[in-house]
């Protein structure tokens, strides 16, 4: 009984730190953070492009749930959803991030209209395609 009252303790303590954690994570900015990061998760309009449109139209139900969720989280500016976006090698503005397993999402920050433009959401087949057709 000593011995499971000790792990209960132990995990209580760790909860209680992964929770601070988490809420000091959704917080954009504290102390610490300068200008520049601050500006970096601020909120942003979600444009689509016509492509993305459709293609959100076409996507699985629960990809499509998935995409409308991540926007949101992208948008509002919570770092832990910008953590899972990568910089296409190929241009400066455009990003990726995964939906689901099979899709991807490619988009762009406008920082001076404070937009966050959705290009195209592609099977990751179309990705190296689709990527050389953007107009950059």
């Amino acid at each position: 009984n000593e011995e499971r009252a000790g792990l209960r303790r132990s995990l209580k303590q760790q909860a209680t730190r992964a929770e601070s954690s988490a809420q000091q994570a959704f917080t954009p900015r504290d102390e610490g953070t300068s200008e520049t990061e601050f500006k970096r998760y601020q909120p942003l309009e979600p444009i689509f492009s016509k492509p993305a449109q459709q293609q959100l139209r076409d996507l699985p139900q629960a990809t499509a749930r998935q995409a409308l969720c991540l926007l949101g989280e992208l948008a509002a500016g919570v770092a832990p959803a910008w953590s899972k976006c990568k910089r296409l090698r190929q241009t400066d503005d455009v990003f990726s991030t995964r939906l689901g397993r099979d899709y991807r999402m490619l988009f762009r920050v406008e920082e001076k209209e404070s937009q966050l433009r959705i290009e195209q959401m592609v099977h990751r087949s179309e990705l190296e395609r689709t990527i050389k057709g953007l107009k950059f």
